[in-house]
């Protein structure tokens, strides 16, 4: 009950954050459009070697703010839900393909294993989860499973890295909350409310014998 309300409590905390923001990071994607024309029109101009080189590095920040505002703009204005039938073995299947050869997914589910679901919206959320345990992973070695328990499907993906810092598991789905180096902080942020929309819940924990667990609850019988 508690983990329940927990949850609650940070699924309306997000959704009032991402209505507020939205407005703003608007604008802010609008001035770095300009930015960024600008930009390419200096480097299209006859500079010095030193010149190209900061308009180069100039342009690239252009670009990696312009996509972190784009990130949070999909986060703070989640599109609504196209609910079909969803294999969740051929889901998992199609991201271990996408992720070739970075990757060595060892995947348990059951064949017949059937949720209703946004099934882009689903895989993107499973994308992000798989590639934070990637990177997690000295081996490249990724675990995840998919059971039917009681009235839940549970989804579990995970790596046997380092394990998530216990004063970090309460803010890692904290929009732009990162303790990667060029990490947005908005990824773990927009997995989450994908969940959630979904009317499930998706923790963080570190397992006993090492490495991050992340656990995706959804009901078996949602139907929006």
């Amino acid at each position: 009950m508690t983990e329940l309300r927990e949850q609650v409590a940070l699924k309306n905390n997000l959704e009032s954050l991402g209505e507020m923001s939205a407005g703003l990071a608007h604008e802010f994607k609008n001035a770095i459009a300009t930015l960024q024309g600008y930009a390419q029109l200096l480097q299209s101009m006859e500079l010095n070697d030193k010149a190209q080189v900061a308009t180069g590095s100039l342009l690239n920040e252009v670009r990696n703010l312009s996509g972190m505002v784009t990130a949070f703009l999909n986060f703070a204005r989640p599109q609504p839900l196209q609910l079909e039938e969803v294999s969740l073995r051929e889901l998992i299947a199609d991201c271990a393909e996408e992720l070739k050869p970075r990757i060595e997914l060892i995947v348990e589910t059951d064949p017949a294993l059937i949720v209703r679901a946004d099934e882009r919206m689903l895989r993107s959320a499973l994308l992000n989860l798989i590639r934070n345990a990637l990177e997690a992973a000295p081996d490249g070695h990724v675990f995840v499973s998919a059971t039917r328990e009681n009235e839940s499907t549970v989804i579990e993906v995970r790596d046997n890295g380092p394990g998530i810092a216990p004063a970090d598991l309460q803010k890692i789905f904290i929009p732009f909350f990162t303790t990667k180096a060029k990490g947005h902080g908005i990824g773990l942020a927009l997995t989450h409310r994908i969940i959630t929309q979904h009317g499930g819940t998706l923790t963080a924990t570190n397992a006993p014998d090492g490495g991050a667990v992340f656990t995706i609850k959804l009901a078996a019988d949602y139907t929006d």
